[in-house]
């Protein structure tokens, strides 16, 4: 799961992994803006993530297994490549994302889908009830679980997230606007580096906005 897997394409699909970094251009942005400040409803960019956020999905209906570990195993493997594709899905639609070429598309989804897919399974874990891990809407997992699944590693960075965000008291805006951040902001090198750039101060720029009226 490493790297976007083969057979999916983003031109056939509506609408990767890296490091947490601080990218220079985040910590550049001066605040506040001389400018009049949107609300949230007149929020343009936010208004289109809200759109674009994909539903929770549930796990397939399968035969059931002897083996309740195995069953689990293989529900979360074929959780993990739906949720690629909605995740394909989701950043083609946010605005600016398509005005890249395709192969930077493709370089940036490769470099950040898992932090893109771990920030939203940390978000819809909250409140972060007994330790446990919301996969999918119908499969939660607790540390034990989640060790005997082999997916521990996963969890604990899942819950080092989760404690992130209930820390800072996250609101539904702003976990939107750091999901299409994690996106923008690889630092994988890319054809055309200036759409970037553009692409990503359009969103620190509406993000900016929603904070400004949020707190």
């Amino acid at each position: 799961m490493g790297m976007l897997k083969e057979g999916v394409r983003l031109d056939r699909v509506r609408g990767g992994r890296q490091k947490y970094r601080r990218n220079p251009d985040l910590l550049s942005q001066q605040w506040p803006p001389n400018k009049n400040i949107p609300s949230l409803e007149e929020n343009k960019m936010l208004e289109a993530l809200i759109i674009c956020e994909p539903e929770m999905l549930t796990v397939r209906s399968e035969t059931p297994q002897s083996d309740p570990t195995l069953q689990t195993i293989n529900s979360l493997s074929d959780l993990y490549d739906r949720e690629l594709v909605c995740i394909i899905g989701w950043a083609k639609q946010i605005p600016g994302f398509t005005d890249l070429s395709l192969n930077d598309q493709m370089r940036l989804l490769q470099s950040t889908w898992a932090e893109i897919l771990t920030l939203t399974i940390a978000y819809r874990s909250l409140p972060h009830c007994a330790g446990k891990v919301r996969f999918a809407a119908d499969l939660v997992l607790d540390e034990r679980q989640a060790r005997e699944c082999g997916f521990s590693e996963i969890y604990q960075q899942c819950t080092q997230v989760i404690d992130r965000l209930e820390h800072v008291a996250v609101s539904k805006e702003e976990y939107y606007f750091l999901k299409a951040l994690v996106l923008a902001n690889s630092d994988v090198k890319l054809d055309e580096f200036s759409s970037l750039k553009k692409f990503r101060n359009s969103i620190l720029s509406s993000l900016g906005d929603c904070i400004y009226v949020l707190r």
